[in-house]
């Protein structure tokens, strides 16, 4: 069985920040990885010129795991083309948000991959130690590993997106401080495949167009978390209960990180990866000198 496969959802927004990723997993992967990244059809171009010829890498158009109707139809298209000032009298053939759509490319990468876990790697990480998937991400044949965080208190974003998964998936909402949003995430392929399974059963429709359906906001990461903890119940579970991530929650916490690396003090070695959230709206250039530190610290590391 394959240790894991990393994957991504990208767009060209995120290239430079893919880039990086692939970079800092180059620099400190102990083993080479299986990486497939899902992009819009009219990215794929861009991709492959930035990010050369690998054969870890696989790319794939996101348009083969989405269904149609997250898209806008013809007839939007035609509005926004030659009369938009009236487009948004069609607001309900707009399709969905970008973020949205990587949701359900997410969700659908079971198509992609079925053999070992998946591992979810978003443009906005960034590597900075030697990992292995076994010793560092807890991925030994026979044990299955669930990222469920008690957050001390709670917090009312992830208490926000766990009530949501239980109203989806017709739950009685209980208090909880669980957070599964892990960076990177780690799922099941054959789990992936019985909650879309259980969501057809449950809503009578195919899943994608269930989550299409559904009016209030959904984390990808708490839905598979509450079906694996309040549906699926497994016996072989093995739950971590620290995140992997260093992340830079605003502006504060990411000027706090760089002048960390960049007066040559070390990261925290019970963490992996940097989290540097593009929805800060932080561009490349201002870090790009913080991760070529890390970049050269490894490559002196592995000369002696």
């Amino acid at each position: 069985m394959t240790v894991g496969t990393f994957f991504s959802p990208s767009y060209i927004g995120d290239l430079e920040r893919m880039v990086w990723l692939r970079r800092s997993i180059e620099a400190f992967q102990v083993t080479p990885t299986r990486h497939v990244i899902a992009v819009p059809r009219q990215d794929l171009g861009a991709f492959q010129n930035a990010l050369g010829r690998s054969s870890e890498v696989e790319l794939v158009f996101q348009e083969d795991l989405v269904d149609p109707c997250f898209y806008p139809d013809i007839l939007y298209r035609l509005a926004k083309k030659f009369a938009p000032g009236q487009s948004w009298r069609l607001d309900t053939r707009a399709g969905k948000p970008g973020w949205i759509v990587q949701q359900i490319v997410k969700l659908s990468s079971n198509r992609l991959i079925n053999d070992g876990p998946i591992i979810f790697l978003d443009s906005d990480l960034f590597f900075y130690r030697r990992f292995s998937l076994k010793d560092d991400l807890g991925l030994h044949d026979g044990k299955r590993v669930l990222v469920r965080i008690n957050q001390e208190g709670g917090s009312a974003p992830h208490r926000h997106h766990a009530a949501n998964s239980w109203r989806f998936f017709g739950l009685p909402e209980s208090p909880t401080n669980n957070a599964y949003m892990a960076y990177p995430a780690i799922w099941y392929p054959d789990w992936l495949s019985q909650m879309q399974q259980h969501i057809e059963s449950l809503k009578s429709m195919p899943w994608q167009k269930a989550l299409l359906a559904v009016d209030f906001n959904i984390s990808e990461y708490t839905l598979y978390g509450v079906f694996i903890d309040e549906v699926l119940k497994p016996d072989n579970l093995t739950v971590r209960d620290r995140s992997f991530d260093l992340i830079a929650w605003d502006r504060a916490s990411f000027d706090a990180i760089r002048s960390e690396v960049l007066s040559g003090r070390p990261l925290p070695a019970d963490k992996l990866t940097l989290c540097l959230q593009s929805n800060l709206h932080i561009p490349v250039s201002e870090y790009e000198d913080m991760l070529q530190v890390i970049l050269n610290l490894a490559r002196t590391e592995s000369s002696t």
